[in-house]
């Protein structure tokens, strides 16, 4: 059974609904103890070939790389550990979608299925950074040049000292995240996105992250994009600001993300929607909580069976990989699935209806299904949720990939349009800070 556990958290104190936190799991492992053995099978390679260069392994005609072996044990903790590591932070009408005249467009690296990233600038002159833009939580974190610990290794920390136009405030700050807690101090600088720039945005620069799942993920940072008033220290969200200084004037956002693994095309669009992402019009629903992006659900079916409770609603949350409900009543529907799934009978399960608004939104068995190196992961996760969110399902990326998802805080409502496939295949050059993604299915 995949359960994650939530308690109470001082990260969201100002929530008026909302006062808890995921917690990694004592007991959490992926489902192939395989795994496990090639995680320590590359720690080992690194740390030996890092001392004596010389020494190499040689495989016999070998089905899978070494590299591909690191993306199969990645991919299986993103899943399981999705909800884990990404923060808990946690009306009806139609219309067409229409571009708003001033948008900044971020791309998004679609990293497995199970993360969405993209790129940052910071200070002057800037320095860029790979960053989580994350519509459940509300502040922004970088790491620090002095950050200590593994959830470090491999990271690009953001060097505040070579920026001119940076404030350090001095003040410490705490962000409790799913898979531990970031601290840190804040400081105040330049900060840019999708060609949109800030001045004297404020922000954490994290030095000591007790946070291993961090060590899985393929970002340096975190920027919050849910309500001002869920965040730490209470500091205006980047979004906010952007609004403030007029760097844009419609106050909205929205995320095209793509179906499939190494396809360029995700964006986050900033200022509005862009109606090439949409295949359909959006169908718009309002919001119940202006903490989270939190509305109702109207019912719950899988296949032709409902599942649906009292007063269920769903919280939509770009920064979760799966779909996550509280494990009293998701279990039963994890349960219908086997620990073990043959991805040739994928499309023999049935389709996920999510009613929203009076309109059936549909995730076909191939999306809740991921399906990566010849492994099919069930992208449904059972959590031990508070009295306040009982009856809560997060729609993360699995529901966001079927779905381009207009986050309107300026109406307090969500939009949902069917997504268009805009696609294209692409390999980047990390050296160059463009986005990469060879090698992730290639074997």
């Amino acid at each position: 059974m995949n359960k994650l556990r939530i308690c109470q958290s001082n990260k969201i104190k100002n929530s008026p609904s909302i006062k808890t936190k995921l917690l990694l799991p004592l007991n959490l492992k992926l489902r192939s103890m395989t795994y496990i053995y090639l995680a320590f099978l590359l720690f080992s390679l690194a740390v030996s070939s890092s001392s004596s260069p010389l020494h190499t392994l040689s495989l016999k005609n070998p089905k899978y790389t070494i590299q591909d072996y690191e993306q199969m044990a990645t991919l299986e903790y993103l899943q399981y550990g999705t909800a884990e590591y990404i923060p808990f932070k946690y009306g009806l009408i139609p219309i067409t979608p229409e571009l708003y005249d001033r948008l900044g467009v971020v791309p998004l690296v679609n990293f497995l299925n199970a993360q969405f990233y993209g790129e940052a600038q910071l200070g002057t002159p800037f320095q860029t950074l790979k960053i989580m833009f994350d519509s459940g939580s509300s502040n922004m974190f970088v790491l620090a040049p002095n950050c200590t610990g593994l959830a470090c290794w491999g990271r690009t920390y953001y060097n505040y000292t070579e920026s001119s136009s940076l404030f350090l405030n001095g003040s410490s700050i705490r962000l409790d995240f799913g898979s531990g807690n970031f601290t840190g101090w804040i400081v105040a600088d330049v900060v840019s996105a999708g060609d949109l720039a800030v001045k004297n945005f404020s922000f954490a620069m994290i030095d000591n992250p007790d946070a291993p799942s961090l060590l899985y993920s393929k970002f340096d940072g975190i920027i919050g994009l849910a309500y001002d008033n869920i965040a730490v220290n209470n500091i205006p969200t980047f979004f906010h600001v952007l609004l403030q200084q007029k760097v844009i004037s419609e106050p909205s956002y929205s995320f095209y993300l793509t179906k499939d693994i190494g396809a360029n095309g995700s964006a986050l669009i900033l200022g509005g929607i862009d109606k090439k992402y949409a295949k359909s019009e959006f169908h718009y629903v309002n919001l119940t909580h202006k903490t989270y992006f939190i509305t109702d659900l109207d019912d719950l079916q899988v296949g032709n069976k409902s599942y649906y409770r009292k007063n269920m609603s769903v919280l939509l949350d770009s920064g979760t990989s799966i779909l996550v409900g509280n494990d009293s009543f998701i279990q039963e529907i994890i349960d219908l699935y086997p620990n073990h799934i043959n991805c040739d009978d994928v499309l023999t399960y049935p389709d996920l209806h999510f009613v929203i608004g009076g309109k059936d939104f549909v995730i076909p068995p191939d999306v809740y299904i991921i399906q990566n190196f010849g492994h099919c992961i069930l992208g449904i996760v059972g959590a031990v949720f508070p009295d306040d969110l009982a009856d809560t399902i997060i729609l993360g990326d699995v529901f966001m990939r079927q779905y381009y998802t207009h986050f309107d805080l300026g109406n307090s409502r969500l939009g949902f349009a069917e997504a268009a496939n805009v696609t294209t295949t692409t390999v980047g050059n990390d050296d160059d800070g463009s986005f990469i993604l060879k090698n992730v299915i290639e074997f």
